[in-house]
């Protein structure tokens, strides 16, 4: 028998996820089942968060979540998937009966936004990886370089036919995901690295990466270190000087570094910044635009809305109306 999946259900287990999310309904409320089915969200590592889903989506529908940053692998068994990551919407199907793989490459934290279409099955597997904890894991110069290249472009995408041993693997995770044994869980989560494996030798092969030269991967682990380091400091809310101070630096010397690194001035980096956390404000949060342009630092929500314009070539309320129903 189908269970109904409700939205206030829906909402329970990404909160239980830890995701910050928001969900809208493009319809009436009149059926308050958005899908019947299973529906599971599960982290049987702590930087490996499992997602299954074997159901039929009941009326138009979407929930919006902030994603970290992740290597994000699906394994579409039936149906059509539709959402929104970023700036770009993606639809894939399952054909043939064979199960089709995605990978989404999300370099930064990222708005995605689901869409759900009446009586259509979709039954999937995602596993989302967590960034650094892959990269902390490369030891070799060729993995190394495998990830700077997936995640070197936001949100890049990878899509191919499952092979026999995926479409098992994946299988196995989604028969047995209500088992909450301490036995299934370390089996989900050593099929999940095995998946992962698998995944990695069919990226390699379409990626193409070539060996970069040792004295090149230091100089970008260092320019990395340098982002991550004044990225806490701006959201200590310190000036410019004391980051400067902090990072043991004249003014001067970190501008020309960091320009030199980025192409952009430290001080075009945080507002450019602001203005992609104003997109979760206004997204998930829910926050109006005239509050989101306060906390981006604009006095006046004109100035916002054209400063938001030209950095994602789409007003606050384009923006909006792209999360609440797909094109």
């Amino acid at each position: 028998m189908k269970q109904d999946v409700k939205s206030q259900d829906l909402s329970l287990k990404l909160d239980l996820a830890g995701f910050k999310k928001h969900l809208a309904t493009t319809t009436t409320l009149s059926s308050p089942a958005i899908a019947q089915g299973a529906l599971q969200f599960s982290s049987t590592h702590s930087s490996i968060a499992v997602h299954t889903c074997d159901i039929i989506e009941k009326r138009h529908f979407s929930s919006t979540a902030e994603l970290d940053a992740c290597l994000s692998v699906n394994v579409l068994f039936k149906g059509c998937v539709r959402y929104r990551l970023g700036e770009h919407n993606h639809e894939y199907a399952a054909t043939n009966n064979i199960p089709t793989v995605i990978v989404n490459a999300i370099n930064q934290s990222e708005i995605f936004t689901r869409f759900m279409t009446p009586n259509q099955r979709v039954k999937k597997l995602n596993l989302s990886f967590n960034k650094q904890w892959l990269i902390d894991h490369c030891v070799l110069p060729t993995d190394l370089n495998l990830f700077e290249d997936l995640f070197a472009q936001c949100n890049q995408v990878a899509v191919w036919q499952a092979n026999e041993r995926i479409t098992h693997l994946a299988s196995t995770i989604i028969e047995n995901v209500d088992d909450k044994s301490l036995s299934n869980q370390l089996l989900t989560d050593r099929i999940a690295i095995e998946i992962l494996q698998l995944i990695l030798v069919e990226l390699k092969k379409i990626m193409k990466v070539q060996r970069t030269p040792t004295n090149t991967m230091r100089e970008t682990h260092n320019s990395n270190n340098l982002l991550a380091r004044v990225n806490e400091l701006l959201d200590q809310k310190l000036s410019l000087e004391q980051i400067a101070q902090e990072l043991a630096m004249s003014v001067s010397t970190l501008q020309r570094k960091f320009k030199s690194l980025y192409h952009i001035t430290v001080i075009e980096h945080h507002r450019r910044k602001k203005l992609k956390q104003s997109r979760k404000h206004l997204a998930i949060d829910g926050l109006s635009i005239g509050e989101t342009a306060y906390l981006a630092g604009y006095k006046h929500p004109s100035n916002f809305n054209h400063a938001f314009k030209q950095q994602f070539n789409l007003t606050p309320t384009e923006f909006l109306k792209q999360h609440q129903h797909c094109e």
